[in-house]
């Protein structure tokens, strides 16, 4: 399975576990923010941004 299409099927259990593992959000997201400048200017509102709001490190 292909990566996008495997994260678009258990996104929850994805959250779920990067709860579970807080320093491997924290890296995952810097790398994110770093490599993938449109990243930063989304403006698209989903449930796993409000998830990522309340977590916020």
């Amino acid at each position: 399975m292909e990566a996008e299409p495997f994260y678009d099927e258990y996104a929850l259990n994805e959250w779920q576990r990067l709860e579970k593992h807080r320093t491997e959000f924290a890296v995952s997201l810097k790398t994110i923010m770093e490599f993938i400048p449109q990243a930063r200017q989304s403006t698209r509102r989903t449930d796993s941004d409000k998830t990522f709001q309340n977590n916020r490190l």
